[in-house]
């Protein structure tokens, strides 16, 4: 299973239309503690307009009530494309919680913890 992380409903939508394109299914949630069984979930956070810190703690919250569908797959952060938002403090959230490596692409994305060991 793929789990994305975007900011705002509108980069969620985003992800959530690339997997479909591509033949996954795919769930949008804004509460990160449902559940689905679709090939990648995308979780708004709704942390665009917040400040570093809050930001942080909404990302580590999002990810400590999904541990354990994180355990396996993939974790995708959705960044803006002009990069809005607390995007150093919600990577550096990741980075903390997830204990993992990181693969960066340009254009607005940030991938990372692959089969964390």
């Amino acid at each position: 299973m793929i789990h994305a992380l975007a900011d705002d409903f509108s980069g969620a939508a985003e992800v959530g239309g690339v997997a479909a394109r591509y033949g996954l299914t795919a769930t949008i949630l804004t509460d990160p503690s449902r559940h689905s069984d679709t090939d990648l979930v995308v979780i708004d956070t709704g942390t665009r307009s917040l400040g570093p810190r809050p930001a942080a703690a909404v990302v580590e919250e999002v990810l400590r009530r999904r541990t354990p569908a994180l355990r396996t797959g993939w974790l995708f952060k959705k960044v803006d494309s002009v990069l809005r938002g607390p995007v150093v403090a919600e990577i550096a959230a990741i980075l903390l919680r997830c204990h993992c490596r990181v693969r960066t692409r340009h254009r607005g994305s940030a991938t990372g913890c692959p089969e964390r060991s």
